[in-house]
């Protein structure tokens, strides 16, 4: 099983696409499983011929 992890700048710079469009194309090259890291909008994980959006979670942050 492959499993490829790519932020937005990545997906973009290798397929030209779309987040969604990313994910389909790379799946579409064989990985297995896409999971595509969009920071505050959360994440796209492509599995099979599906694509989930999965939300961000809400933190607050510290600076220690």
């Amino acid at each position: 099983m492959s499993v490829r992890f790519v932020n937005e700048t990545e997906a973009r710079g290798v397929t030209g696409g779309s987040p969604e469009e990313a994910v389909a194309i790379l799946r579409s090259a064989g990985v297995d499983q896409v999971v595509l890291t969009k920071g505050s909008d959360g994440a796209l994980l492509g599995m099979g011929t599906d694509i989930h959006h999965i939300p961000a979670v809400e933190t607050q942050v510290i600076d220690a």
